[in-house]
């Protein structure tokens, strides 16, 4: 399993999670607190006591949804909530509750729903709530746990009064004399054969219908069993409240705390998801979730020496060799590291960069600052004398089918062969002597991939290949499939095929992870594996020679990094080879945090599209979404839809494809790192309807859309009841003359200040308060702050509060305004820890209440657009 961790630095409210549950429609509800969550695998969004009025209490312990897909809170001490459709309801002692504290929540086959309370078990339906108490057979009121069992009975957990079964009454407590040794139980669980486990303070327990008797869980005696969770293989998970989590299956129980490295050992609650990860609510960390991945890792707890590995070569005996940046040449069997070579074992050279084994069985390794050296049976010879390199930074070892030994450096090509050397470089053909790659093709002719372009031999000269009209490429990568085709990967270029097709390159914007390609490669399916910064990822090649024939314009790649289990996403670029394949065919790559093992015959199966769905649809940050029938007036300044979709394995990598019928009939593509939304400005009067899709990480496009409709009304003059209204205007126009003849008078007495001399002493004063209103009470954060607002502060009339602005600033009032916002922008772009925040929503939270002021004035004070901002300033923190 791999281990992720969500807490307050990644969105969370709170690191204290009480109670999850994932909802039918895919969203992970997380009850903390400090209020509900709203989780779907990116974003986090907060319902609390400010921004859900009807929500008056943010300690959220229990969850529930029902039959009716209505999502169910329980809080400690504000009672009962439901949630369905966007509408909220409170159910407390006033409504007919037993208690306002919530410990449980559950419903039955008949649609009936149960609410365990800190006095009594309640039960609501049409015929409204009932209260259930000892006084109706139970022996505690204190209610615990609920849990309904295969035939459809309640069983009902107390905190002193043991274990009930009820239907429409208690039928039976069981209690010490059944076998339960504690009486006070905190979690209750049916597997999927009817067994009832149960959580107490003082161990596991579980109960079989066939025997009646309840029975201890060895092993877990005097152990606060919390939660209890059922996995896909029938294993189950127990929470504990001091012990962290345990996995019994069979007879056998592993446990996982804090000093085997988990990070929490009081364990609130536990649930799977719908792709069948385990979602873990601790006490003091968080949210955790653990799926399982079939990536492994060799790092330094496997003995390397660094985890800085810049090439790996597997030889004829199966061993495997890995090149680190500073500390030698590992030999690695078992994935374990047998046997370390460095400068105290004769090599010439620390860093290692290139790898190569000869005919003979011959390691050729290549060094930066030492040189070429050769490992025969353990015994290094350095070759540093042999060679009249003009560089001492070796970047790639081949030999040809003649036994021709080439050696390629930053400055140069060499050919040794019976101990002499021949040099090659821009008087042979280069015009660029930076050597990248090395290739034989099956016609035994060398290619060179160099920094700006690839080369063929041709005799004594180098003849440069045309790639797609490119005069300069920088080659890092380059493959021969079976059919002869060339497929070159560059430095931040993308993908090139060789002879070239339709299309030129193909790149991040067709749907490659990355532009940097370090590594290319064919498995038995017929799928292009290759490596880059951003990890590893899989093309099917009928798809890619699809692409660039122009008959597909997106590819759907499987993306592979440390999501999905490898130890670290950035592949090398360092050395020579950048991957190896072992005879079983598995795939090796050097990363900058070891090497990860890519086993191609574990992914072969496509991952199902993700479900998707609408989220919001917003009239100038008004929701319509709940509306029965969405109309937008016409000529609003913007129209957002907001959507999502949901696949908790790889929930970075889901790509989105999206269309207005009635505005446009193609499809626009949203990358995995854009913002889930579609903005309209004024699209116009008429019917709409939006449609959405999604795709996962190497998935089909969904074949159903979600889908919203929508009107843009006409506008008002075109009505009929405009020109009513026309006449009444007219015919009050009189009075309103009347009005302004007043006014005037007024006037009069407010424009003397507008020609009143401003004395420079009480100017700079006011300015000066005017600051620290502004840099203490930060009121530039309120969109609705005006002119006359200050002036009430400062006790001095706006007229002559808008020339002290003018005069001090030299802006006026809006850009001085303005001004502390854009700057308060910034350092929130600026900052990592707001990484998952929207340019819209940091917007808002900065004063801003329009998204076409707001980007004019960024522009106007910063001369870049926000996301360039954001993706400058985030690159620099980076590096």
């Amino acid at each position: 399993y791999q281990l992720s961790l969500y807490d307050i630095n990644s969105g969370l409210p709170h690191n204290t999670i009480q109670t999850l549950l994932q909802s039918k429609n895919g969203y992970i509800w997380i009850g903390t607190p400090s209020g509900l969550v709203r989780f779907d695998g990116v974003h986090f969004k907060l319902f609390n006591s400010i921004n859900t009025p009807t929500l008056k209490n943010d300690n959220i312990i229990s969850l529930h949804e029902d039959h009716d897909e209505a999502l169910w809170i329980g809080t400690d001490g504000g009672g009962l909530y439901s949630y369905k459709n966007g509408k909220w309801k409170n159910y407390t002692r006033k409504e007919g509750l037993s208690n306002n504290h919530i410990n449980s929540i559950t419903s039955d086959w008949q649609g009936t729903l149960w609410i365990g309370t800190n006095y009594g078990l309640n039960s609501l339906n049409n015929n409204g709530i009932k209260q259930y108490t000892t006084e109706d057979g139970l022996y505690d009121n204190i209610i615990t746990a609920l849990t309904i069992d295969l035939q459809g009975n309640l069983w009902v957990g107390t905190l002193r009064g043991s274990l009930a079964q009820f239907y429409k009454k208690v039928i039976r407590v069981f209690d010490y004399d059944d076998g339960l040794l504690n009486s006070s139980i905190i979690s209750l669980k049916v597997d999927h054969v009817g067994t009832v486990w149960i959580g107490t303070f003082g161990g596991l327990y579980y109960f079989k219908e066939e025997n009646g008797n309840i029975i201890r869980v060895q092993g877990t005696n005097y152990t606060p069993v919390t939660s209890i969770l059922e996995d896909e293989q029938h294993s189950l998970w127990i929470g504990t409240m001091a012990d962290g989590l345990k996995r019994f299956y069979k007879t056998k129980i592993d446990n996982y705390n804090s000093e085997s490295g988990f990070p929490d050992d009081f364990i609130h609650n536990m649930i799977n998801d719908l792709n069948g990860n385990i979602w873990i609510g601790t006490d003091t960390r968080g949210l955790i979730q653990l799926k399982e991945t079939k990536i492994k890792n060799i790092t330094k707890s496997s003995g390397l020496p660094e985890n800085v590995i810049s090439t790996v070569l597997t030889d004829h005996s199966g061993s495997l060799w890995a090149g680190t940046r500073n500390k030698g040449l590992c030999k690695i069997v078992g994935n374990k590291v047998v046997k370390i070579f460095n400068k105290k074992s004769g090599l010439s050279g620390n860093r290692i960069r290139s790898l190569y084994e000869d005919p003979a069985g011959s390691l050729w390794i290549g060094t930066e600052g030492g040189n070429l050296n050769k490992l025969d049976n353990g015994v290094i010879t350095n070759f540093t004398s042999q060679l009249d390199l003009q560089s001492n930074r070796i970047t790639d070892i081949l030999a040809d089918n003649s036994g021709n030994l080439w050696i390629g450096t930053d400055n140069g090509l060499y050919n040794f062969i019976d101990k002499k050397t021949t040099y090659f470089n821009v008087e042979n053909g280069f015009s660029n002597a930076h050597i990248r790659k090395l290739m034989i093709s099956r016609k035994n002719i060398l290619h060179v991939g160099t920094k700006d372009g690839i080369y063929q031999k041709s005799g004594s000269t180098f003849k440069k290949l045309a790639i797609s009209g490119e005069p300069d490429i920088d080659i890092t990568s380059i493959y021969e499939d079976n059919h002869g085709i060339l497929w070159i990967g560059t430095n931040g270029k993308g993908l090139y095929k060789w002879p070239a097709s339709n299309k030129k390159s193909c790149t991040i914007k067709n749907g490659l992870p990355d532009n940097y390609i370090f590594s290319i490669t064919e498995d038995n399916f017929g799928n292009l594996w290759m490596s880059s910064y951003k990890g590893v990822f899989k093309v099917d090649r009928k798809s890619l020679t699809n692409y660039f024939d122009s008959k597909i314009s997106h590819l759907k790649p499987l993306h592979i990094d440390q999501a999905n289990g490898m130890a670290g996403s950035h592949c090398s670029n360092d050395g020579q080879p950048s991957f190896c394949k072992s005879v079983s065919g598995k795939l090796y790559y050097p990363t900058n945090m070891g090497i990860s093992v890519i086993n191609p015959d574990d992914f072969i199966k496509l991952n199902p599209p993700p479900p998707v769905m609408i989220e919001d649809i917003l009239d100038n940050n008004i929701s319509s979404i709940n509306n029965d029938k969405i109309t937008i007036p016409h000529q609003n300044d913007l129209i957002d839809i907001r959507f999502t979709a949901f696949d908790y394995m790889d929930p970075g990598k889901i790509k989105f494809r999206y269309k207005l019928e009635g505005y446009n009939s193609d499809w626009k593509y949203l990358l995995p790192t854009n913002e889930r939304a579609a903005f309209y400005q004024n699209p116009g009067p008429g019917k709409y309807r939006f449609l959405v899709q999604a795709s996962g990480n190497n998935s089909e496009w969904n074949n159903e859309s979600a889908v919203v409709e929508f009107e843009v009304l006409s506008p008002v003059y075109s009505k009929t009841y405009f020109y009513l209204v026309l006449i009444i205007v007219i015919l009050s126009i009189s009075g309103i003359l009347i009005f302004f003849k007043h006014k005037k008078k007024i006037k009069k007495q407010t424009e003397k200040y507008k020609t009143l001399p401003v004395d420079p002493a009480k100017a700079e004063d006011t300015f000066q308060k005017l600051q620290i209103l502004m840099e203490n009470e930060r009121l530039f954060l309120d969109p609705d702050i005006t002119l006359k607002d200050f002036s009430k502060k400062l006790r001095v009339h706006y007229n002559i509060l808008s020339r002290v602005i003018n005069e001090k600033s030299g802006l006026s009032y809006n850009d001085f305004i303005n001004k502390y916002r854009i700057e308060e922008v910034k350092k929130k772009l600026a900052n990592p820890e707001a990484k998952n925040k929207t340019i819209l929503e940091i917007l808002y939270d900065c004063g801003f209440n329009s998204k076409s002021v707001f980007n004019t004035t960024f522009k106007k004070f910063t001369g870049q657009t926000p996301s360039q901002f954001r993706k400058r300033m985030l690159n620099s923190n980076l590096e």
